[in-house]
């Protein structure tokens, strides 16, 4: 079955923050990913959207995760009928690559405690508050991550940095999709493959799996398309992949 595969990092696509997203705006939203779809590639039955993200905390679903498979469930996108043509497809948070299909990625999330130390630009810091660090919020959030041990100035508090503030941090999402990338590209069946994120980590295993397409007598894609949001970036990402012709689309 000839397949369109969608990759969407979901934080970089949806935002982090899962309570401003609903069923109805996934719905929305991939129902556009669908028509975009069927507007760049011809003769394909179904389309895989796989959802990558911090889904695990060690081996357990995160909460975020938890909410989204709820949200999930509540959309229908597929089957598509249009014009006399079924399109089948699935919706996927990808916990497994597709190239080692039996094992799960756990440890995807994970919580820091304290956050990394604050770097101020001091050649633009105002002469005011440069000559008041005590009180200018910028010179005491510095001073106070600099150091995860260090206590809250004020008088009577006990807070100590590392046990207020707290880090969270992806693992290896960026490294599944790259993984993915490469492997969706190189299966027959796929016909075609849109990546959806504004994250210049993902440059190196596009521009190789155009690569590898090239190299090969036969090419089972049509087309390798970034999609992108950030209409301040776009020009950017547009030419700095110009030389492996990949084309990028601005989500509007």
């Amino acid at each position: 079955m000839k397949t369109i595969a969608v990759i969407i990092d979901f934080d970089n696509y949806f935002g982090t923050d899962l309570s401003k997203v609903t069923s109805e705006s996934l719905e929305l939203a991939f129902s556009e990913l669908v028509n975009l779809c069927e507007d760049k590639f011809r003769d394909f039955e179904s389309i895989s959207i796989r959802l990558y993200g911090g889904w695990y905390n060690e081996m357990s679903l995160t909460k975020q995760a938890s909410g989204l498979q709820q949200l999930l469930y509540n959309v229908n996108v597929f089957p598509k009928v249009q014009k006399g043509k079924i399109i089948n497809g699935s919706i996927e948070m990808v916990s497994e690559l597709f190239g080692i299909p039996n094992f799960t990625w756990g440890y995807t999330y994970k919580e820091t405690n304290g956050i990394k130390r604050v770097r101020i630009d001091f050649d633009k810091v105002d002469e005011v508050c440069n000559s008041n660090r005590d009180t200018c919020p910028k010179f005491i959030l510095y001073n106070l991550t600099r150091d995860k041990g260090r206590k809250c100035k004020v008088e009577g508090c006990n807070s100590v940095h590392k046990d207020i503030f707290k880090g969270i941090e992806q693992k290896m999402v960026d490294t599944l999709i790259a993984c993915d990338i490469l492997s969706l590209a190189e299966e027959e069946t796929t016909k075609g493959l849109v990546v959806i994120s504004d994250d210049q980590d993902h440059f190196p295993s596009l521009a190789l799996a155009v690569e590898k397409q090239k190299a090969k007598q036969t090419r089972n894609l049509d087309d390798i398309i970034l999609v992108i949001q950030n209409d301040m970036k776009h020009q950017f990402i547009s030419d700095f992949l110009k030389p492996f012709e990949i084309q990028t689309i601005l989500l509007s």
